[in-house]
C-alpha cells in the first residue's frame, strides 16, 4: 500500500475530516491508513469483559486480545518497545488511576465509552413488585446463604451460565449481597476465590438457569416464561432485553433504583456497568504506529460493533445515542494526531 498522504490540511497518514465525516456518522470502517511495516497496538481483554471478547471480532490481520486479570494497570506498564496499547474493561476509571497511568507509562490516555450493561430484576406485566436489594436476591438464591428464606422470596428465571448477565448477577448483585451478608470471617478474603463463593447460584428448584441461545431465543424465552409464571416469580434479564419485552416485563427497583437511561448514565444503579475502551499512548508514539492503533480503533467503534444492531449489542450492551457515537470516533481521530 502507498504511504499515505495529506488530506484536506491534515498530517500525513491522519484521516481527514472532511472527507470522513460522512463515514465517521455511519460508523463505517475506513480503509487502513497503516503500512504494512506498521508496529500494531496490543490488546489487553479484561477479566471483567472476558465475556464480551467474541462480540469484537477484529480484521484478519489485527493483532489478538491478550485476556488478563487487569486490562488497564497492563496496559498501563510501559512496553519495551514503546507499543501503543488499547484495553477493554467494564466498570469506571477513576481520575487518579488515569493520572497514574499518563505518569508510570509515559503515555497520554483516552478512555471512551461504549455502551452500557446491565442486569434488570423484572416480573410480569401487571404483577404486584416487591423493591429488591442485594442482600435479598443473595439469601433467596444464593448457593453460599443460609437456607431458609428462599421459600418466601419465590423462583428466580437466571440468565444462561457464562452470558454477560450471568457475569453480573454475580458480581454486581450476589457479590455485594454475600459480603454484607455474611460475617467477615465466612467469606474468602482473595478476590478470584471471594467471587466463586459468593457468585455461585442455588441448585435448588427456586433456581431455573435460561437455556443458551441466540438473543431472538433469549427473547423468546423470557416470554414464555412471562406467559406461565407463578406468583412471587422474578427474573434476571440484560437491558437490552428489557427494552425489548417492554410491555410484557416491568422491571423491579434493585436498592430503590430503576434501571433509567438518566440512572444509568449517572451510575448509580446497582447492578450495571459501563464498557470501556483505553488507549494508552506513549509521547513518542510514532505516526505509522498511531495510524495502526487508528485502524483498530475504528473497527472496534464502528456501528458494526457498538451500534443498536451491533455485535455488542447481540451480547447484552445498550449502545449510546447516535451523536455520542460519532465523538467517540472525532475523539480518537484527534488524539491520535502525532503532537
Amino acid at each position: 500500500m502507498p504511504p499515505a498522504t495529506k488530506v484536506n490540511g491534515c498530517r500525513p497518514g491522519v484521516i481527514g475530516r472532511g472527507v470522513s465525516a460522512l463515514a465517521l456518522a455511519l460508523g463505517i470502517a475506513f480503509a487502513p491508513t497503516a503500512q504494512a511495516f506498521s508496529p500494531q497496538p496490543v490488546l489487553h481483554l479484561d477479566a471483567s469483559a472476558a465475556a464480551l471478547g467474541a462480540a469484537l471480532a477484529l480484521p484478519a490481520d489485527a493483532p489478538a486480545w491478550r485476556a488478563t486479570p487487569d486490562a488497564l494497570a497492563t496496559a498501563c506498564t510501559a512496553e519495551p518497545d514503546g507499543a501503543i496499547r488499547i484495553a477493554l474493561l467494564a466498570g469506571s476509571v477513576p481520575r487518579l488511576r488515569d493520572a497514574t497511568c499518563r505518569r508510570s507509562a509515559a503515555a497520554q490516555t483516552l478512555v471512551l465509552t461504549l455502551g452500557h450493561e446491565a442486569l434488570v430484576f423484572v416480573v410480569p406485566s401487571g404483577r404486584p413488585m416487591v423493591p429488591l436489594d442485594s442482600v435479598a436476591v443473595f439469601r433467596a438464591f444464593g448457593a453460599a446463604a443460609p437456607r431458609g428464606t428462599a421459600a418466601a422470596a419465590g423462583t428466580l428465571l437466571a440468565p444462561a451460565a457464562g452470558t454477560p448477565s450471568d457475569a453480573l448477577l454475580g458480581a454486581m448483585v450476589l457479590e455485594h449481597g454475600c459480603v454484607t451478608a455474611l460475617p467477615m470471617g465466612a467469606v474468602p478474603h482473595a478476590a478470584a476465590a471471594r467471587s466463586v463463593f459468593c457468585a455461585a447460584l442455588s441448585e435448588g428448584n427456586n433456581v431455573v438457569r435460561r437455556r443458551p441461545g441466540s438473543a431472538a431465543e433469549g427473547v423468546a424465552q423470557i416470554r414464555a416464561w412471562a406467559a406461565s409464571a407463578p406468583a412471587g416469580a422474578i427474573a434476571a434479564i440484560s437491558l437490552a432485553e428489557w427494552i425489548e419485552l417492554t410491555g410484557v416485563v416491568t422491571p423491579v427497583p434493585l436498592d430503590g433504583v430503576l434501571p433509567t437511561a438518566a440512572n444509568l448514565a449517572a451510575g448509580i444503579y446497582p447492578a450495571s456497568r459501563q464498557i470501556k475502551l483505553a488507549f494508552v499512548v506513549p509521547r513518542a508514539a510514532s505516526q505509522p504506529a498511531r495510524n495502526a492503533a487508528l485502524d483498530t480503533g475504528f473497527a472496534l467503534l464502528a456501528e458494526a460493533v457498538i451500534g443498536p444492531l451491533g455485535t455488542l449489542a447481540g451480547r447484552g450492551v445498550t449502545s449510546l445515542p447516535p451523536a455520542t457515537r460519532v465523538d467517540a470516533r472525532l475523539r480518537l481521530v484527534d488524539f491520535l494526531e502525532a503532537p
